[in-house]
């Protein structure tokens, strides 16, 4: 106990790595700034389940794991709510999970559908803001169709988020080009 007779709480905290694509913002996000407060539903997504998520995206959380139904599950797949600390996470599972999990993958703020529309938000203080850019390359090429050219990717940090990213680059040959895709947000939830 203190010196003064009052006793401490401790307080946990956990800090995530949230991506926020750029299509969620420019279509109905809201803007946001360092040290800002944020309530944003929670999309997990386990390694390896996507290709070209950049490593800075990854995260290894240790929790507990709910199942429940949603309406809109995916075949073969089971709606899990992970709880970790007082982050709430959606997570379409591979496998049913109950109990304590570590699993390791991607968080991603999302506001169109990806989550059900009554899964509880996690309020967080956004620590960092990155404006993510990534190279595209025509696949096949002439068709128009720009896929992920690997999991690289490059960062700036901002104050506050952008509404609106760009294409940056072409190269010369025209078959790679660079656009910003998005933030990476480090979101410090407690307990």
């Amino acid at each position: 106990m203190p010196c003064d007779g009052l006793s401490w709480a401790r307080i946990e905290y956990v800090l995530l790595p949230v991506f926020v694509s750029a299509w969620q913002i420019e279509c109905c996000g809201e803007p946001f700034a360092v040290d800002q407060v944020v309530r944003w539903q929670l999309l997990f997504t386990e390694a390896g389940r996507w290709h070209s998520e950049p490593t800075e995206h990854e995260v290894t959380l240790t929790g507990q794991a709910e199942p429940f139904e949603w309406e809109f599950v995916e075949h073969d797949r089971t709606d899990v709510r992970l709880r970790v600390g007082a982050a709430v996470l959606y997570w379409s599972a591979p496998e049913e999970l109950v109990g304590a999990v570590t699993v390791t993958g991607t968080v991603q703020e999302d506001h169109h559908a990806g989550v059900p529309e009554d899964f509880p938000a996690t309020t967080g203080r956004v620590r960092r803001i990155r404006v993510e850019s990534r190279y595209f390359t025509e696949d096949p090429p002439r068709s128009r169709e720009w896929v992920y050219a690997g999991p690289c990717a490059s960062y700036r940090d901002v104050s506050t988020s952008p509404t609106r990213f760009d294409d940056l680059t072409v190269t010369r040959d025209g078959v790679r080009r660079r656009s910003e895709t998005g933030v990476l947000v480090d979101l410090e939830v407690g307990d």
